[in-house]
């Protein structure tokens, strides 16, 4: 039987064939890693992400995945799957389909490869895609059912854009959630075509907080990272706040802000999350 995560067919970038007709819905496709999303027969949330321990090597040309429940994501991935789990309307969906189980969404973990967010406003989980095995979705019905049950849609670029005037070749319109352009652009044609542009990874500036730690260190990188005013907007941010609670929100804006020294740095990221929250106890106890 046909998993409902193999219905979401790897996008390639956009050619002749797939711009000779018919009208585009672009949306933004933000930095981060691939993760699909979909709600079992019994209720409880099912997670695909990138089989190869070494991914990110590139964004593009994820070909195994690996199924899991949230909580047994890798830890720099935590940040996606606790909004998941908070987040996600399980009501709606089963009210929006007749089978809940076979709906499969095409998301991003939304983190820096190269470029930086602004992290106040960026989601933490955008979906791109939904998939249906017997359903196509028109574009605003996509969209309609994404934000239904709790995901942040893909930021519309434009609706319905003749697909002859566009140039796969131009450049990147402007991000929603940065200065400077989208790190991609996903189209959507009718009924089920669906193509991905991607930036040039190896042409983008890298931002400064990129770089990899020369020493790993979990406490090096906890202190200088949580300061009183990320402790603060944490606080804010989270309901019923405790010092764990806070200092997991803490951790998961240190993983996505700076996801390549994280894991490209060799640092436990387990060993970095107890570290962070070690730090934001001392605030606290400060304040």
């Amino acid at each position: 039987m046909t998993h409902p995560f193999d219905r979401l067919d790897a996008a390639a970038a956009p050619d002749d064939s797939f711009l000779a007709g018919g009208h585009l819905w672009r949306a933004e496709y933000p930095e981060g890693t691939p993760l699909r999303v979909r709600l079992t027969a019994q209720g409880t949330l099912e997670l695909g992400v990138p089989a190869d321990p070494g991914w990110p090597a590139a964004a593009r040309g994820v070909d195994r995945w690996r199924h899991v429940a949230p909580g047994a994501v890798s830890p720099v991935l935590g940040f996606a799957a606790r909004v998941l789990r908070r987040r996600f309307d399980r009501a709606a969906l089963r009210a929006a389909t007749a089978d809940a189980a076979q709906v499969a969404f095409d998301c991003v973990a939304v983190h820096r490869r190269r470029g930086d967010y602004d992290w106040e406003q960026t989601p933490a989980v955008v979906a791109v895609d939904a998939a249906h095995p017997t359903v196509s979705f028109l574009p605003h019905e996509r969209r309609q059912l994404i934000e239904g049950v709790g995901l942040a849609p893909a930021p519309t670029i434009r609706a319905e854009t003749p697909a002859g005037r566009v140039d796969p070749d131009g450049l990147l319109p402007a991000s929603t959630w940065r200065d400077g352009p989208a790190f991609g652009v996903y189209s959507h044609k009718k009924p089920d075509g669906t193509a991905l542009r991607l930036a040039d990874e190896t042409s983008l500036e890298r931002s400064p907080g990129d770089e990899r730690a020369e020493s790993p260190d979990a406490t090096a990188v906890a202190s200088d990272w949580v300061t009183d005013e990320r402790v603060q907007r944490a606080r804010d941010r989270v309901d019923e706040p405790t010092v764990d609670r806070v200092g997991t929100a803490v951790f998961d804006r240190l993983v996505r802000a700076r996801f390549p020294t994280i894991v490209g740095s060799g640092l436990d990221p387990a060993a970095t999350r107890d570290a962070v929250v070690a730090r934001v106890a001392r605030a606290w106890d400060a304040g």
